[in-house]
């Protein structure tokens, strides 16, 4: 794996010694939780100038791996707004599944370009980025080592995804026992502009938040992400969202697809 620059060079070696094994520890969970099926809840918010919820939506779903290649994953909405899918509409996105899933299948060793450039991970924050001022700190009843992160001078991003990833400065907690983190906190240092601002650009100040935690077995898996920003679109409209994604349920998958049928997963 090549490693990224740790931090200045008083950074302690032990240090350096626990970032890299955090990070080979983040890219196994980030290959692992193709394995699971699991909820997830999304809650979208548009806010008004003020910063008050002007319009809230909420779906939950149910998230199955797909296997192959490209470790994708399929949503089946189950509800909108705390309210069951009707029938009709539970058919019909029953249907919308199953032709995913035969797409899915029928694509599965075409390669794309764009999977990588759209894939935003928590390792590449260890490879972008310099982590600097390490302390301890109690972190949800366990012992985490916190550091800041900033842009690592002179890093050319290779994509989208790196060069929003390159202007974020924040903080990340690692949890001392298992290595893994646990949380991770990032704001837009420098605004990002897309198709050089002709179709919007988003504000110094948005912000992610992404957790994870630990399973009873030991696993550490995605907890929560979530994002908070403020753009202009296409020169006039404004806009100010936040969304919310809550995973939970983790279940082992028994991943298998043929045609369009995915086995059961296994509790």
């Amino acid at each position: 794996m090549c490693r990224g620059v740790i931090g200045p060079r008083d950074l302690a070696p032990g240090a350096v010694q626990f970032l890299q094994e955090a990070e080979r520890n983040q890219a196994e969970l980030e290959r692992r939780v193709s394995e699971y099926t699991f909820m997830l809840k999304e809650t979208e918010r548009e806010l008004n100038e003020r910063g008050e919820v002007k319009k809230e939506t909420v779906r939950v779903y149910e998230v199955y791996p797909l296997l192959g290649p490209k470790k994708i994953s399929v949503r089946k909405l189950i509800s909108e707004n705390g309210v069951p899918l009707s029938p009709e509409r539970a058919a019909k996105e029953e249907r919308r599944v199953a032709e995913e899933i035969a797409r899915a299948e029928r694509e599965k060793d075409k390669k794309d370009d764009r999977d990588e450039e759209e894939d935003f991970k928590v390792t590449d924050f260890f490879r972008i980025c310099e982590m600097v001022s390490p302390r301890y700190e109690e972190f949800r009843g366990r012992r985490t080592l916190v550091f800041d992160f900033r842009p690592r001078v002179g890093y050319r991003p290779r994509n989208r995804i790196e060069s929003v990833i390159a202007r974020l400065g924040g903080t990340v907690w690692i949890d001392v026992a298992d290595r893994q983190v646990a949380r991770l906190e990032a704001r837009l240092l420098r605004d990002f502009k897309v198709a050089g601002g002709l179709l919007a650009s988003v504000r110094p100040g948005a912000s992610v938040v992404f957790e994870q935690t630990r399973l009873p077995d030991g696993v550490w898996l995605p907890r929560l992400a979530e994002f908070n920003l403020a753009a202009k679109v296409l020169f006039f409209a404004k806009i100010e969202m936040s969304n919310r994604l809550e995973y939970s349920d983790y279940k082992r998958f028994g991943t298998a697809v043929e045609g369009i049928k995915i086995e059961s997963p296994r509790p």
